[in-house]
Parts: C-alpha cells; structure tokens; sequence
C-alpha cells in the first residue's frame, strides 16, 4: 500500500487547481453541498422535510452573518463552528420539535464550511484559508480511509473495519480526535486533500466509471 504523505504529494496539484476553478453561488451553497443522499440518513421527522430543515437554516444564515469573514485563526474557526453548530441545533429543535445527534449535526456544519470555502462571495484569500484549515466532512468513507492510513491504536480500535457515521454518535471527544489524526497524517497539506482523496476511493474516482457496457439483448418469448 502506498504512503499516504507521497499520495498527497502526487495528487495535491490537481485537488488544489480543481478547488481553485470551483466556486459556488449563495444559492448553491443551500442547494447542493447537503443533498438528498446527505440527508436520508436523516429520519424520524414528523413536521418538516430534513433536507428544507437545512436549506431555511443555511439562507438565513448567509444572509445574517458575517462571521466567516472575520475568521483569521484556528481559535476563531473553532469558536464559529461551535456557534454554527449550537445554532443549528437550536433550529432543528425549534422547528421540529426532537433533538439531533451531535454526528449528525457536525456533518451538515462541516459540509456548510467546505461549500463556504468555494463561496464565490469570499475573498480568495479567505476561500484559500478555509480550504487549507477547515474540518473534514466526516462519513463512512472518511472514515474508512483515516483507519487505513492511521497509526493510532485508538481510532483502529474505535472505528470499525466497515465504519459508519453511528461510530461517532454523540462523541465530541472522538470526533476531536478524529480531526486531529486527520490533520496530523497531513503532514501540513490542507485536510480537505485528504477528504477528496478518501472520497474518490470510496466512491471511485470519475475516470474509473468509464467502461465498455454490454447491451443487454430483450429476451423473446416463444409462443
């Protein structure tokens, strides 16, 4: 298997231009960095759909803040996240009258960030910045390529081979440490560099979908 420093190494460049020539609207920022494949594991609703739950939340918050803007470090990142993430809990409970799980929080908060970072509206210097500092979008596929590279005993021990979001469940602390070995194992490159590359192993990069499809011949039915 190779090292995962010189994967970075080969593969960064193209990470970097791609995130460079990619900006996102306000508008696609509420409509396309959670999605209905995000959200599905998102049940139990009775009021609202999950999906519009975060779309009201994510306009309303664009409009009204301007704290992405004054982020110059990793104490204020933090204390943003944590405002973002106290502030849509507050929004799903008040709208939809039950509590969310703190992964399940976290994922829509990181996955926000990461479209803020492509935000067209932001200064490249600030999109470069949050590319380079922000947490990673945690998911089974993260997950499955931390525990792959990783030397830490304790996250091999605490997630599973086959790893789920349900690993984390309400586990700050796990969850902290999981951003921690992330950023370690980056050895100084941006965390989202890691989150690309473990998504097209999990997923299969584009070019591997590309494949000769056998035509598949209509039975006929002898009378």
């Amino acid at each position: 298997m190779k090292n995962l420093e010189s994967i970075i190494q080969e593969k960064k460049d193209r990470i970097i231009s791609e995130f460079e020539k990619n900006k996102l609207t306000t508008f696609e920022i509420i409509t396309k960095v959670v999605d209905s494949t995000t959200i599905r594991a998102y049940t139990g609703n009775k009021k609202y759909k999950p999906l519009s739950i975060y779309r009201v939340w994510a306009k309303e918050t664009l409009a009204n803040e301007k704290k992405c803007e004054i982020i110059k470090s990793w104490s204020d990142f933090k204390k943003i996240h944590d405002y973002f993430h106290d502030d849509f809990k507050k929004f799903w409970l008040k709208v939809e009258g039950k509590k969310l799980m703190f992964y399940k929080i976290n994922k829509i908060i990181d996955l926000f960030f990461k479209g803020i970072a492509e935000w067209d509206e932001l200064e490249n210097e600030r999109r470069i910045w949050f590319f380079n500092n922000a947490n990673v979008p945690i998911d089974k596929y993260t997950l499955k390529y931390l525990r792959t590279h990783t030397h830490s005993a304790e996250i091999k021990r605490k997630i599973q081979k086959n790893p789920s979001m349900g690993n984390i469940g309400n586990k700050v602390k796990l969850y902290d440490t999981i951003q921690k070995e992330i950023r370690k194992l980056c050895n100084g490159e941006a965390p989202y560099i890691f989150e690309t590359l473990a998504q097209e192993e999990g997923r299969g990069s584009s070019d591997s979908n590309i494949i000769l499809e056998p035509i598949k011949k209509k039975r006929i039915k002898v009378a």
